[in-house]
């Protein structure tokens, strides 16, 4: 029972600062500095474990979606992804890229959650991590294939289909 409080006070603290950014009207600083901590602290933090970015994936959505998020810009959950973005290019680990994936990437691919996103921001930003040379061939693979599954038309995008 020691683990689920620790994850239900990282619930409430997350639903804090999601309610934070909408009582600032989703304002674009508030929420910049709040992903700014919530990737350097935690999903992208080396002392964090594993499972609380694993967790936070899990909550994400369903926690933005219970406030008021009418005023949000893409900014909160763009920036929440890109995080994720960082960590899928850099982790060894298929069970973790497996339950992110599923989480994170997967309903916004096949539309089950509605989302107001900054995509041409996220396209670029896995475009530039994954022609990062230490990267690993299964993390390039995988950030190439959402690259294209967020946006097919190599028209809009100026990229190619396939590096």
């Amino acid at each position: 029972s020691g683990i689920n409080a620790e994850y239900g006070f990282i619930r409430t603290a997350l639903t804090c600062v999601v309610e934070l950014c909408a009582s600032h009207r989703w304002n674009d600083d508030v929420v910049r500095d709040v992903i700014a901590v919530l990737d350097s602290k935690i999903i992208n933090s080396a002392d964090a474990p594993d499972s609380i970015a694993v967790f936070i994936s899990e909550s994400i959505y369903s926690i933005y979606s219970t406030v008021d998020n009418s005023e949000s810009s893409s900014l909160f959950v763009t920036g929440v992804v890109l995080s994720y973005v960082a960590l899928l290019s850099r982790t060894p680990k298929k069970d973790l890229t497996r339950v992110i994936t599923a989480n994170i990437f997967t309903p916004i691919i096949e539309e089950s959650v509605k989302l107001n996103l900054h995509l041409d921001t996220i396209i670029n930003r896995i475009t530039e991590l994954a022609a990062e040379k230490d990267i690993l061939t299964r993390n390039r693979k995988l950030l190439y294939r959402f690259r294209n599954e967020y946006d097919v038309s190599p028209e809009r995008t100026g990229y190619p289909l396939y590096p």
